[in-house]
């Protein structure tokens, strides 16, 4: 489901049966599912919805921006900005061209060129 290709991903050949079928879900009984009649495989004990006593004391004692991204990576991604080049959806238009995620416009000839 992570293929950046999303002609490649699963799911994209059979829709949801594909993705069912897929021996992950072998044991699933769907309807159970749908109806919310399988109990969770863990249940934490919290005394309200504020508790965070479940949650790791090096996680809830740091700031917000301190666990979102940790300092030391912050020059890290400031340097790789373009990690994710490419990633994101591809479009298809019905002349043949296509747009990237990154917002490249690719046109049908280019693509061509390209195979060549």
């Amino acid at each position: 489901m992570l293929t950046k290709d999303r002609k490649e991903r699963l799911g994209q050949n059979g829709d949801v049966e594909e993705i069912m079928s897929h021996p992950f879900f072998a044991d699933l009984n769907t309807a159970e599912l749908l109806n919310k009649q399988i109990p969770a495989p863990y249940v934490p004990a919290i005394q309200n919805q504020a508790d965070i006593a479940n949650f790791d004391s090096e996680v809830t004692n740091q700031g917000l921006g301190e666990s979102i991204i940790p300092a030391a990576d912050k020059a890290l991604v400031k340097n790789k900005k373009d990690a994710f080049q490419g990633f994101g959806p591809i479009v298809e238009t019905l002349d043949g061209s296509r747009t990237e995620g990154d917002g490249t416009r690719v046109s049908a000839e280019e693509e061509k060129k390209a195979l060549e």
